[in-house]
């Protein structure tokens, strides 16, 4: 998130907020807004994606000399991963 961020416009306002050791609800609220705004979490949610799928590929490709009990394992664990918010 934040090393997009450090290369968009928002992020001196961003900065401004980041890292501080508190910050009150409403900093949170814009330091939040400010991150989806300049495409932060939009580019980390695709890079996320672009990991997951690369893994199932792997995953699928190596089928073979994965134990199957690990193979479950892992599977189950990516299909929780995909989906959820950054």
């Amino acid at each position: 998130l934040i090393a997009h961020a450090r290369m968009t416009p928002s992020w001196p306002h961003i900065e401004d907020l980041h890292g501080r050791s508190s910050l009150t609800d409403d900093e949170c609220k814009r330091l939040r807004v400010l991150l989806e705004d300049c495409g932060a979490k939009r580019f980390t949610e695709s890079l996320i994606g672009d990991q997951l799928r690369a893994f199932n590929e792997l995953l699928v490709e190596h089928n073979l000399l994965i134990p199957e009990p690990l193979s479950i394992i892992i599977s189950r664990l990516s299909s929780e991963l995909e989906g959820r918010l950054v």
